[in-house]
């Protein structure tokens, strides 16, 4: 008898204002996981305060609050959220930006994406992901 070990599927948050970025990886992504889309930082707040993700896979540059906001935002409400976040980006556009960058760039990827990277990548976080904590959401 072959015995094979089936990976969880795990929950992931794509947060993107882009709708066909957004919805390319959410198509690439749900082959092996369960992906919700928000279109804002506003809205992946809301679903964030209803349950957890595994992996937070979110633009930097977003009008209204941008994803170093949401990062921030996170680290005072669900911190074990914000150590979740993967963040892409098609640019840097200021200091601030380059030095949060900097500093999560383990956690960093440019648009346009390759997809095997950001496949890679969400494998690696979910990887570093603190057991106790799944599924954990905002109080």
């Amino acid at each position: 008898m072959v015995s094979q070990v089936q990976r969880a599927r795990a929950r992931v948050l794509v947060v993107d204002d882009e709708p066909l970025v957004a919805n390319a990886m959410r198509r690439l992504l749900a082959r092996d996981h369960e992906v919700e889309v928000a279109h804002s930082a506003h809205a992946a707040l809301e679903r964030l305060s209803r349950s957890g993700f595994e992996v937070i896979v979110c633009d930097v540059m977003m009008p209204r609050m941008n994803g170093i906001e949401l990062h921030a935002r996170l680290v005072q409400l669900a911190p074990a959220q914000a150590g979740r976040m993967i963040f892409l980006t098609g640019g840097v556009f200021d200091e601030v930006a380059e030095r949060f960058l900097h500093t999560h760039q383990r956690w960093c990827m440019g648009k346009p994406f390759d997809p095997a990277e950001l496949l890679a990548l969400v494998a690696r976080r979910i990887a570093h992901a603190d057991p106790l904590a799944l599924g954990t959401r905002m109080v």
